[in-house]
């Protein structure tokens, strides 16, 4: 009998960071790709949209009824391309959890009143939130949030400048730590945790026939599901996506191919 307590665990498609690595790689330029300006909240490439597309197509046959995805472009439009044509025509839902560790520009934070008018997707989750701009802040808890609000204590209380000047200075900060990331592994252990139970929570609201995808990010899948860490707080386990990779993940920690 097949066991309906799972979901799918989709990555994005690749990304121009993602490529921006690789060309880094190839031609030995280091590590300064991770804080260029213009890849933050980068989106798809033609072959990440090509992959996303594919990814929807496995799942074509599944009743696909919810899609979580979280508030980066680059796992937006996965999600689009991947399940807007798909036969169950499931409803999209952005959830803040779901964003990616928050280590190189690619996964700092994009104008999220933009993507609101670009997707139409369900964005209700972010109705609570006091500073759409600076989104991410509410994302954080304890140290890590400290450390963030005070560098970000000086930004103009409104305006354009606001924002402009809250990414100048994660990128110098992420620039300055590296390769200590803002996020630190309890920090990204505990909402690691609480993601797998937002999931949860969602996917007790389904019929007995429909079926939950997730679409996220590869660090993000694969502390949440892990279920061993070691010392200096890296998953020991659990399921490390490929680009617009799925997989069906059982909440009781059994993994399956798709």
């Amino acid at each position: 009998m097949e066991n309906k307590n799972s979901i799918y665990l989709i990555r994005h498609g690749e990304s121009k960071f993602n490529l921006a690595s690789q060309e880094s790689r190839l031609k030995e330029e280091g590590i300064e790709y991770r804080f260029r300006k213009d890849l933050i909240d980068c989106e798809l490439t033609e072959l990440g949209i090509q992959q996303a597309k594919e990814a929807g197509e496995k799942l074509k046959d599944v009743n696909i009824s919810l899609v979580l995805v979280s508030p980066l472009r680059r796992a937006l439009q996965t999600a689009y391309y991947a399940f807007n044509d798909h036969p169950s025509k499931p409803k999209f839902k952005v959830i803040l959890l779901g964003r990616e560790v928050m280590a190189s520009s690619c996964s700092f934070p994009g104008d999220i009143e933009a993507l609101q008018k670009e997707f139409a997707f369900d964005f209700s989750e972010l109705e609570v939130l006091k500073d759409k701009k600076l989104w991410i802040l509410e994302t954080f808890e304890g140290e890590d949030r400290e450390l963030l609000e005070s560098l970000t204590k000086d930004l103009p209380l409104e305006g354009p400048e606001r924002y402009e000047k809250f990414v100048d200075i994660l990128v110098e900060t992420a620039r300055r730590i590296y390769p200590k990331n803002f996020e630190s592994s309890e920090h990204l252990i505990s909402r690691g945790k609480k993601l797998k139970k937002h999931l949860q929570e969602h996917f007790k609201l389904l019929r007995e026939s429909e079926k939950l995808a997730y679409v996220g990010h590869e660090v993000a899948s694969l502390v949440l599901s892990a279920t061993k860490f070691d010392q200096n707080g890296y998953a020991l386990d659990g399921i490390r996506l490929k680009n617009a990779e799925v997989k069906e993940y059982f909440f009781d920690e059994y993994i399956a191919d798709k």
